[in-house]
């Protein structure tokens, strides 16, 4: 049931060939991982009389350990992508994993134990430079824009009165 890898370094390629070769092989391991979850997930259903293995019990002390770890410091070496190519008309790019988003949030750039200040920094990108796809850019401008206009006409209906 589960895919070979030539089947899916062949579907990645097909699907990602005008983009650079690290980023196809951040997505073919990607879903390598999720074609193997699956298979997994389908073998432990094929075997109901089994019983899944008890979860381990994890203490606060292994917890605090793991949140006093010191941060892994995001650097250019780490990125997969080309910043310059990150930023297209109908998505961004995460130069870490390489995922696309409309925008890049920090929830997603916490992931990488990160801010959207230090990723900007790293990237080359300016301290201004909107973490979204240049499509979603300009609608959240005329959408801004006109709540603008919105509340400056309230204003000054309020005002007449």
């Amino acid at each position: 049931m589960a895919l070979e890898d030539k089947e899916i370094f062949r579907a990645v390629c097909e699907k990602f060939q005008d983009q650079p070769m690290e980023f196809i092989m951040a997505q073919y391991a990607k879903a390598k991982h999720m074609n193997m979850e699956i298979e997994r997930l389908t073998h432990w259903d094929l075997k109901d009389s089994e019983e899944p293995e008890e979860a381990e019990v994890v203490t606060e002390a292994e917890v605090e350990e793991v949140e006093a770890a010191p941060r892994k410091k995001l650097t250019k070496r780490r990125l997969i992508m080309d910043p310059a190519a990150s930023i297209t008309d109908d998505a961004i790019y995460c130069c870490v994993c390489g995922a696309e988003f409309q925008s890049l949030t920090r929830k997603h750039l916490a992931k990488h134990d990160t801010t959207p200040e230090e990723y900007r920094k790293v990237c080359g990108f300016a301290p201004d430079t909107p973490l979204m796809s240049k499509k979603r850019f300009a609608d959240s401008k005329k959408i801004i824009a006109r709540a603008q206009e919105a509340r400056l006409k309230k204003r000054d209906s309020e005002a007449a009165e």
